[in-house]
Formats: C-alpha cells, structure tokens, sequence
C-alpha cells in the first residue's frame, strides 16, 4: 500500500469528508479509539436496494469491543505469568538435579 493510492493524508481526509478512496473505491472513514475503520459505501440500485452487500458496522458495540479486547488482554498477561512461574519452576528443578 502506498501513499499515493490514498487521496491526500489521513487527518485531512478526516477533517473534510470522512470519506477516502483506495484502490478505486471510496470508504466511510469510522473511527473508534484509535483505530480508523474503512467502512465502504453501499452502492445504491435503480430500486432502492444495494447492489452489492456492505460491511455492517453497529457502533452500539463499541463497549463490547473493548471489554472484550480488555479482557483477552488481561488473560493473555495472566497466561504469560504462570507460563514464566512454570519454566521458572522447572528449571530450579533441574538445577537441583
């Protein structure tokens, strides 16, 4: 991905549309936390309907999101200190062999 396949930086984009195009298609720009969701227009047929499926993005569920990033932090923490408490019993084990 290069920067010219982009039209224009990041934060000017942000300010003006929040829209951007890449790759020949253009994307909402959603931003949750830190992180900048490209979500794509629906493009919208003679009927009324969309011609092609778009991504659903329920923004209701950011609390979900991060508690449930949070939690899969905390655990993998916890994971990596009992993994270091083993290894570290075992090789006091060993040393004692």
């Amino acid at each position: 991905m290069s920067s010219s396949e982009i039209t224009g930086p990041a934060e000017e984009m942000k300010q003006q549309a929040h829209e951007v195009t890449y790759n020949g298609e253009t994307y909402k720009i959603v931003r949750e936390g830190l992180a900048d969701i490209l979500n794509p227009r629906s493009e919208e047929s003679g009927n009324g309907g969309s011609t092609k499926q778009s991504v659903f993005y329920n923004p209701i569920q950011q609390f979900n999101r991060d508690l449930s990033v949070l939690a899969i932090r905390v655990f993998a923490e916890d994971l990596a200190k009992i993994r270091r408490a083993r290894r570290e019993l075992r090789l006091q084990q060993l040393a004692k062999q």
